[in-house]
């Protein structure tokens, strides 16, 4: 099986090739790598064609994934989390090549809406609405229509570090004070099973969509509240504050718990839960 990473150098992008290595040939291709591939792609350049002859797989893992980015700049957005993918998609389905769009948890705070629809909510600021989001939403709407392509949302990737959990842990163990939202929420999911999620998907051909989070959700306050008495401090040390109020421009007041039950079925095994996930940073 050949399969082309694009968007490869990331977190997931790296655990996923090295899954795949054990398995075949595999070529990362990633915008900041020498124009000498003959397989460079820019997902920012609307006139870049990709070569995609002898691939049995594409995997589109490239994104502007930072929401404060996407709000600031839009149009980069749109090109590189909508527009692109959408290309590569409607290419490799006129050569009959399995498609894979990596897409976010974001975007669940469209499901169900039309286009229009979802483009109002995100003007508005409707709670969980983001630039980052709505981009991911109209390119899965878009890749699905394709029938060689796979649609995978991932919620909160737990990978080697975790610097809010660290952080929170660092002041819980010396006795500070530990703010945390009310009205943030985490499902996540470890790194090893998004990436073991992905590489069956490209090695089944699977297509559709697809989504993955732990099985339950909890706010950021539960968490911390939770943790301060893992590492034996009072759990009053955590204070709720909320992300509303603050004006904070990421999610809230929106589930982060996404429909596992293919992942899952994929897997063969049961995700882990929120805790489970959160115990490995202790």
């Amino acid at each position: 099986m050949r399969t082309l990473l694009i968007g490869g150098s990331g977190t997931v992008g790296r655990a996923v090739r090295s899954a795949l290595e054990e398995e075949g040939s595999v070529i990362v291709t990633q915008r900041h790598e020498p124009k000498k591939l003959s397989t460079y792609f820019d997902a920012e350049n609307d006139d870049n064609a990709l070569p995609l002859d002898g691939f049995n797989s594409v995997l589109y893992l490239a994104g502007l994934t930072s929401l404060r980015a996407c709000e600031e700049n839009r149009s980069r957005s749109e090109r590189v989390n909508c527009l692109a993918p959408q290309r590569l998609a409607e290419q490799c389905g006129a050569l009959g090549t399995h498609f894979v769009f990596v897409s976010s948890g974001a975007a669940s705070r469209y499901d169900g809406l039309l286009i229009p629809e979802a483009v109002l909510a995100n003007v508005s600021g409707a709670p969980g609405a983001s630039t980052y989001g709505l981009h991911k939403y109209i390119a899965e709407c878009a890749i699905l229509k394709n029938p060689t392509s796979a649609v995978v949302r991932l919620s909160k990737i737990a990978g080697p570090q975790w610097s809010l959990i660290d952080e929170w842990l660092k002041k819980l163990r010396d006795g500070r004070v530990v703010e945390a939202f009310c009205d943030h929420y985490l499902s996540p999911v470890m790194l090893e099973d998004a990436a073991s999620l992905l590489t069956r998907v490209l090695q089944m051909r699977e297509t559709g969509p697809i989504a993955i989070s732990a099985p339950d959700e909890l706010s950021y306050v539960e968490v911390a509240r939770l943790l301060a008495e893992k590492v034996g401090q009072p759990p009053h040390l955590v204070t709720s504050v909320s992300a509303n109020l603050l004006g904070d421009p990421r999610h809230f007041g929106y589930s982060a718990r996404l429909n596992s039950v293919r992942a899952e079925h994929l897997l063969g095994v049961s995700v882990r839960t929120t805790m489970e996930v959160i115990d490995r940073y202790l």
